[in-house]
Protein backbone atom coordinates (compact mmCIF):
# COMPACT_ATOMS: atom_id res chain seq x y z
CA UNK A 1 0.00 0.00 0.00
CA UNK A 2 1.33 3.42 -0.92
CA UNK A 3 1.75 6.21 1.62
CA UNK A 4 -1.14 8.07 -0.03
CA UNK A 5 -3.38 5.01 0.23
CA UNK A 6 -2.57 4.53 3.91
CA UNK A 7 -3.78 8.11 4.56
CA UNK A 8 -7.26 7.29 3.21
CA UNK A 9 -10.15 6.99 5.64
CA UNK A 10 -10.75 3.45 6.87
CA UNK A 11 -14.15 3.26 5.10
CA UNK A 12 -12.48 3.75 1.71
CA UNK A 13 -9.68 1.26 2.41
CA UNK A 14 -12.25 -1.25 3.68
CA UNK A 15 -14.37 -0.83 0.52
CA UNK A 16 -11.36 -1.80 -1.63
CA UNK A 17 -10.52 -4.85 0.50
CA UNK A 18 -10.91 -7.80 -1.86
CA UNK A 19 -11.57 -5.59 -4.92
CA UNK A 20 -9.26 -4.29 -7.63
CA UNK A 21 -11.74 -1.67 -8.87
CA UNK A 22 -14.73 0.22 -7.49
CA UNK A 23 -17.45 1.78 -9.64
CA UNK A 24 -17.90 5.50 -10.14
CA UNK A 25 -21.16 5.60 -8.10
CA UNK A 26 -19.55 3.77 -5.19
CA UNK A 27 -16.40 5.94 -5.20
CA UNK A 28 -18.53 9.09 -5.34
CA UNK A 29 -20.51 7.89 -2.29
CA UNK A 30 -17.31 7.07 -0.39
CA UNK A 31 -15.87 10.52 -1.15
CA UNK A 32 -19.22 12.15 -0.25
CA UNK A 33 -19.23 13.67 -3.71
CA UNK A 34 -21.87 13.91 -6.40
CA UNK A 35 -21.32 11.52 -9.34
CA UNK A 36 -21.32 14.43 -11.79
CA UNK A 37 -18.65 16.19 -9.74
CA UNK A 38 -16.46 13.07 -9.84
CA UNK A 39 -16.99 12.84 -13.61
CA UNK A 40 -15.82 16.47 -13.89
CA UNK A 41 -12.61 15.55 -12.04
CA UNK A 42 -12.11 12.76 -14.59
CA UNK A 43 -12.79 15.07 -17.56
CA UNK A 44 -10.39 17.66 -16.15
CA UNK A 45 -7.69 15.01 -15.81
CA UNK A 46 -7.48 15.26 -12.00
CA UNK A 47 -8.03 11.53 -11.55
CA UNK A 48 -7.69 8.53 -13.83
CA UNK A 49 -10.81 6.46 -14.46
CA UNK A 50 -10.71 3.16 -16.29
CA UNK A 51 -13.34 1.83 -18.67
CA UNK A 52 -14.80 -1.50 -17.63
CA UNK A 53 -16.00 -3.44 -20.62
CA UNK A 54 -16.08 -2.51 -24.27
CA UNK A 55 -18.97 -0.04 -24.37
CA UNK A 56 -18.25 3.25 -26.09
CA UNK A 57 -21.65 4.97 -25.75
CA UNK A 58 -22.04 4.54 -21.98
CA UNK A 59 -18.70 3.43 -20.56
CA UNK A 60 -18.73 1.99 -17.05
CA UNK A 61 -15.99 3.84 -15.20
CA UNK A 62 -14.05 2.24 -12.37
CA UNK A 63 -11.21 3.41 -10.11
CA UNK A 64 -8.30 1.68 -8.38
CA UNK A 65 -7.23 2.37 -4.82
CA UNK A 66 -4.23 4.34 -6.12
CA UNK A 67 -6.52 6.49 -8.31
CA UNK A 68 -8.72 7.38 -5.34
CA UNK A 69 -5.72 7.90 -3.03
CA UNK A 70 -4.16 10.36 -5.46
CA UNK A 71 -7.36 12.40 -5.71
CA UNK A 72 -7.84 12.25 -1.92
CA UNK A 73 -4.29 13.47 -1.21
CA UNK A 74 -4.69 16.47 -3.48
CA UNK A 75 -8.13 17.29 -2.09
CA UNK A 76 -6.81 17.20 1.49
CA UNK A 77 -3.70 19.29 0.83
CA UNK A 78 -5.52 22.05 -1.03
CA UNK A 79 -2.93 21.71 -3.76
CA UNK A 80 -3.87 22.23 -7.37
CA UNK A 81 -4.82 18.92 -8.92
CA UNK A 82 -2.49 17.64 -11.63
CA UNK A 83 -3.62 17.81 -15.22
CA UNK A 84 -3.49 14.36 -16.71
CA UNK A 85 -4.98 12.09 -19.26
CA UNK A 86 -8.37 11.61 -17.62
CA UNK A 87 -9.67 8.20 -18.64
CA UNK A 88 -7.31 5.32 -19.24
CA UNK A 89 -8.21 2.60 -21.71
CA UNK A 90 -7.38 -0.96 -20.63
Amino acid sequence: MTAEASALPEAIREAFRGHVFLSLPRVARLLEMDQDQLREHVRAGHVVARSKGLGRNRPRLVFTLVDVATLWAHMRQDRPLPRGGGRARP
